[in-house]
């Protein structure tokens, strides 16, 4: 039952794509850095690689790890690779995210956000994913790196970090550069890392005039790191793109209000309100109109509950996308009727989504993202003021909680990202 499997992944040469190839199985570096632009197969790539490595006989009864940011993105990896090679998989526990392939080794499937959960195990292989989203270099330095020592000597103990590029100056930035050093000391210290760069064009899954398309419709430090693996200088400003073209007085008459959703994030302080952002989208998703804001503070719960219930006799919302530090408070809208789900809080992704709605598109001379004027005011000082930490990709967490909400609901709105809630009472 073991060797078919064995002999159709590891020596199928059409396993991987000819890039894929080269840098996953050509290569045999113990680790190895891909930055890419979006749409170049490291995903995809990295679950094969993952796949391939946990196949080896060898010591299977040390688990492999995949590890993305936050637990949610695993549990969708988890589910492709079940789908993907379920004829190499022996069993899996849902639970667990846990598959255990044909030779008998286990792939564990698990979150950056909480490390703890996978300290104290070693490791065969293991993929490190989006590693852009990982602040600082303590869960490679500190926990993946140290597992996979036991396996150095006896063929596995590698490793795969992949990323879409960030910003200048951030580890896994530096950890490129650092690895094609001239500098003693740090080749010295990379002697066991290899780094690849590919831009989305020369992958070749996405057409070159789509490429273009791209280009002329989103921000241009965004479309340099999503398309051409290419770091840019942190800038303070963040919403750059937010101007005078993006506020009207009211709904245009072309505008057919087909869907509402709300973003909430909640607060119960005067510096941290609760906030509830009201959106009108467009069926195609492509059209999205700020109609109101809310601003509560030093809320209760009756409260939030009475305005959640106020908006949604006044627009018949589809879902309102909240916050995740008061659950208490989710189920409670549940519980009385109201379409109440959890916002994914990609923080980096859901700011670039926002500056590309917001950016005058060169073809039309619109927007895709309107603020009903009379009716936002606070949420447009807020977007006025957003700012990095100088030098960083960390946004300041201050006067923002207008602009969590806005993001919660256009990332649930146009990506549909975000978890049901049950009413468990």
């Amino acid at each position: 039952m073991l060797a078919p499997p064995l002999k159709i992944v590891l020596f199928n040469t059409e396993f991987y794509t000819p890039l894929q190839r080269r840098i996953l199985h050509l290569n045999r570096k113990r680790f190895t850095l891909w930055r890419a632009g979006r749409r170049s197969g490291k995903t995809t790539g990295a679950r094969r690689w993952l796949l391939t490595e946990s196949l080896s006989p060898v010591r299977v009864e040390i688990p492999s790890f995949w590890v993305s940011p936050i637990i949610e993105t695993a549990r969708k990896v988890f589910a492709h690779f079940c789908r993907e090679y379920r004829k190499a998989i022996y069993d899996f526990n849902l639970t667990r995210r846990e598959v255990i392939l044909l030779n008998g080794r286990s792939i564990f499937f698990v979150g950056a956000d909480n490390p703890g959960s996978i300290e104290g195990e070693g490791a065969w292989a293991v993929v490190l994913d989006e590693a852009r989203h990982l602040r600082n270099n303590m869960v490679w330095e500190e926990t993946l790196r140290p597992m996979l020592s036991d396996c150095a000597e006896i063929g596995g103990g590698r490793s795969l970090i992949i990323s879409t590029p960030g910003y200048d100056g951030h580890w896994f930035s530096n950890y490129c550069d650092w690895t094609n050093s001239e500098d003693e000391a740090l080749k010295k210290r990379f002697e066991d890392y290899t780094q690849f760069t590919t831009k989305t064009l020369e992958a070749g899954t996405i057409p070159e005039s789509e490429i273009e398309a791209a280009k002329a419709s989103m921000p241009e430090d965004v479309f340099l790191r999503n398309y051409e693996a290419l770091e840019t200088p942190p800038g303070e400003a963040i919403y750059k793109e937010f101007g005078k073209h993006n506020l009207i007085q009211e709904l245009p008459k072309w505008f057919s209000r087909s869907m509402v959703n709300v973003g909430v994030d909640f607060g119960a302080t005067d510096d941290h309100p609760t906030v509830f952002i009201v959106m009108a989208s467009d069926y195609a998703r492509r059209f999205h109109f700020i109609v109101e804001e809310t601003y509560l503070y030093k809320a209760n719960q009756l409260e939030v509950l009475a305005e959640a219930t106020r908006i949604s006799s006044r627009h018949y919302p589809e879902n309102f996308f909240c916050d995740h530090n008061r659950p208490d408070f989710v189920r409670e809208m549940v519980k009385v009727g109201i379409k109440a789900r959890l916002a994914k809080k990609d923080v980096l992704d859901g700011i670039e989504k926002v500056r590309t709605l917001l950016l005058k598109k060169p073809d039309s001379g619109i927007p895709n993202l309107y603020f009903i004027e009379k009716k936002t005011r606070k949420l447009q000082a807020e977007a006025q003021s957003y700012c990095y930490k100088p030098g960083t990709q960390i946004p300041v967490k201050d006067n923002d909680h207008g602009l969590d909400g806005l993001r919660y609901v256009i990332m649930g709105v146009v990506h549909n990202r975000a978890t049901t809630v049950r009413d468990n009472g």
